[in-house]
């Protein structure tokens, strides 16, 4: 992921954007792409479980219930299926729910891997302008 991804997703949180809050909360969470920070990373994604993102919800009960030196969110924590169903539904009309879903499907730790949807997915949140569903599709 670019900076200019991680930027366009701040900045989409900090227009109110909730699915992007899960993203970039993931993204502090786990440490990978950004320095790692983990009290704004539980900040953001209470804040959009708050906000009834169920996905942000799957994240918190599986942050509370495991040891704390695992910070492997998007390997280990599971999607619920109303957390994936509630994506899909966004995805038409948000990017960063399209690119989350997508990512889901992509990796195939909750589901069952299916490239056909990710790819739908990413190609809808790339046209939308989500840089970081692009960058997803180019690898690929």
């Amino acid at each position: 992921m670019t900076q200019e991804s991680v930027n366009q997703i701040w900045q989409a949180t900090q227009r109110g954007d909730m699915f992007a809050a899960t993203i970039l909360g993931i993204l502090f969470y786990e440490g990978k792409i950004v320095k790692q920070d983990v009290s704004n990373a539980i900040m953001l994604l209470n804040r959009a479980a708050e906000s009834n993102v169920l996905w942000a919800q799957n994240l918190m009960m599986y942050i509370n219930g495991v040891p704390h030196n695992d910070y492997e969110l998007t390997r280990n924590a599971l999607a619920m299926t109303d957390a994936v169903e509630q994506l899909e539904q966004h995805a038409y009309s948000n990017e960063f729910a399209a690119a989350a879903v997508s990512e889901i499907y992509l990796r195939g730790t909750s589901f069952v891997n299916d490239l056909n949807k990710a790819t739908h997915f990413l190609n809808i949140s790339s046209q939308k302008g989500c840089l970081y569903a692009k960058e997803l599709l180019h690898t690929r």
